[in-house]
């Protein structure tokens, strides 16, 4: 007897509050991108050591697990959150001359910009993998010196480095 009235009023409850309270009459929020570079790092992490970059989203390396655990294998790790200028020929991608020049500008900048730093995967999605079964990560880099965080991501995106 006591569901019949309290599961309706519950569910009236969630219903109206955040209509009442003006949730949903306010309008979308944009949301600013996160810095270049950030003092923190990411939360759960592992280092690729040695390293080396394939292109502007994909990074080849050993992956460095805690407790001093390493893969012996080195193997590629595909970024999330962004899609890098091309530097070759993808399957039906339709890669233009231009595409592969802004390809190979941008993975000089990449590794300019990664001398003295550590490069640190940050599994996302739950052990998600892409269609050639590199494991997808946001990617970091760590200046040793500083110790600052650059987040690849975005370092990409205000660079004018990605597809889309």
């Amino acid at each position: 007897m006591w569901r019949e009235i309290l599961y309706p009023l519950l569910l009236a409850v969630a219903i109206t509050a955040p209509i009442a309270a003006g949730a949903v009459m306010q309008p979308p929020r944009t949301v600013e991108p996160r810095p270049v570079t950030v003092a923190a790092g990411p939360a759960c992490a592992v280092e690729l050591r040695p390293y080396e970059w394939h292109d502007l989203d994909t990074a080849q390396g050993v992956l460095r697990l805690p407790y001093g655990v390493s893969l012996d294998a080195s193997r590629g790790v595909r970024a999330i959150g962004y899609d890098g200028w091309e530097i070759g020929s993808r399957p039906g991608a339709g890669v233009t001359d231009e595409e592969r020049r802004r390809g190979r500008d941008g993975l000089e900048a990449l590794r300019r910009l990664s001398e003295g730093c550590e490069l640190w995967a940050e599994p996302i999605g739950g052990g998600r993998y892409d269609s050639f079964g590199r494991p997808l990560a946001a990617l970091w880099l760590r200046r040793t010196a500083t110790g600052e965080w650059i987040e690849l991501r975005a370092w990409a995106v205000a660079g004018g480095h990605v597809r889309r």
